[in-house]
């Protein structure tokens, strides 16, 4: 009976070492094309390259017009962020302006002419 069981033994493991080479081929052929995927995907990412504009030329359409508010007659004047150090004083004679945004100027003191504002519904300053 032993030597029935070391027959049946050497014949397991003679069909084992036998059937274990396709698997690890197979195992070696998964990992290599698992490896290839990642490696084509990586080389067909596009890549972003920043967009330099092109000066314009003089055939090209006409790049758009900023209209700079009328000091003298504008109601609503947006003078934001335009580095004023004072008051113009154009728009000191407005007297019809309803909404002034002088905000993120380096104005530091306000004439006295302002009381002219008299219909001045919205200020903003700082």
């Amino acid at each position: 009976m032993l030597s029935q069981f070391k027959d049946s033994e050497k014949w397991y493991n003679r069909a084992m070492k036998k059937s274990i080479f396709p698997i690890i081929a197979i195992l070696a052929l998964l990992v290599l094309g698992v490896y290839y995927l990642f490696q084509y995907q990586k080389s067909t990412t596009p890549v972003v390259t920043p967009v330099v504009n092109a000066p314009i030329v003089a055939d090209s359409a006409p790049a758009p017009v900023v209209v700079a508010p009328d000091l003298l007659t504008d109601k609503v004047i947006d003078l934001n962020g335009t580095s004023l150090v004072s008051v113009p004083a154009d728009l000191l004679k407005n007297t019809a302006v309803v909404d002034l945004n002088l905000s993120n100027n380096l104005i530091t003191t306000l004439p006295s002419q302002i009381q002219a504002w008299v219909n001045l519904e919205a200020f903003r300053i700082g």
